[in-house]
């Protein structure tokens, strides 16, 4: 097994983040149950615990492949990055109420992306990969 690079290192410390910030997300949703029933529509509330179980699932996933060094890295870390960018728009056009800051969400967002892309090309070079 080689050394990872800063850049993969890097990479697995934003997937560990968005693992667990979705993760929070569902641990909130269950404990504040009520509150969020009182104040938005159930549908809501049912919706951010699917996508909660979703994406933690999937986070975990994309951890246990990055770190063990699997060939499909590269194609599982760009597919689910792209997937999670697209319900992340879906969701905050759809389900919230003001929008503010969303040139500096879809800049970010981009840079993210292009990082994933950028860093996983260097997975895909690795020769026991």
């Amino acid at each position: 097994m080689r050394k990872r690079t800063l850049r993969e290192t890097l990479l697995a410390g934003l997937v560990l983040i968005v693992t667990v910030w979705n993760f929070t997300r569902l641990w909130t949703t269950i404990a504040w149950n009520q509150v969020i029933l009182e104040f938005s529509h159930p549908s809501v509330q049912i919706l951010t615990i699917i996508s909660g179980v979703l994406w933690s699932l999937v986070g975990l996933l994309n951890l246990v492949i990055l770190l063990r060094q699997h060939a499909k890295t590269r194609e599982f870390l760009v597919a689910s990055s792209l997937a999670y960018s697209i319900w992340y728009w879906v969701e905050r056009i759809a389900l919230q109420e003001q929008r503010p800051n969303w040139i500096f969400s879809a800049i970010l967002n981009a840079c993210l992306i292009l990082y994933i892309i950028f860093t996983s090309n260097s997975l895909s070079r690795d020769p026991h990969g």
